[in-house]
């Protein structure tokens, strides 16, 4: 009767649950989750998929990114991917934004990775940037979560060339 009673119970909760089995799926290969980080927050003005890009990221992640001022010392600003919804919602509902990545370097070790990404992307405003993003994954349950995600963009002190030409993926 027990054993029946847990086939059961296990048997409605996959019913209930195709989204979280596809999740899996997608997000098996760390190519497939990187491309979604780029493409869920890229495309013309209006809104993003947010639960896809909640979906990308552990419970536990965070994000951040190394602000540049000329003149100034860099600034390291941390947040959480809700925080990164909530700050940057009302930017995308109104303006473009695309953003593609250039070149990869990735290293994998059992269910951790790094991943440093090179990026092009074009804000509203049209004038292209470019930067890296720092990825830590991890892989749990079956698929890759982005653990962690910081990026920095290029500078006249921190050219990407160099990286680019180590790292290119065409």
């Amino acid at each position: 009767m027990l054993r029946t009673s847990l086939m059961l119970f296990l048997l409605l909760i996959g019913a209930f649950c195709p989204v979280r089995a596809q999740e899996t799926a997608r997000f098996e290969s760390i190519d497939s989750l990187i491309a979604s980080v780029y493409s869920v927050i890229s495309g013309p003005a209006g809104e993003r998929d947010w639960g896809l890009f909640q979906s990308l990221f552990h419970k536990d992640a965070t994000m951040g990114a190394v602000v540049s001022h000329p003149g100034k010392p860099s600034v390291f600003k941390k947040f959480t991917p809700a925080d990164y919804i909530r700050m940057n919602a009302p930017f995308f509902s109104k303006s473009a934004f695309y953003e593609k990545e250039l070149g990869r370097k990735q290293e994998v070790f059992g269910n951790i990775a790094h991943v440093f990404s090179s990026y092009e992307c074009i804000p509203g405003d049209g004038e292209k940037e470019r930067g890296v993003n720092s990825i830590q994954l991890i892989r749990e349950g079956g698929r890759w979560y982005v653990f962690s995600l910081i990026w920095q963009e290029e500078t006249k002190e921190f050219s990407l060339e160099p990286h680019l030409r180590q790292n290119s993926r065409e």
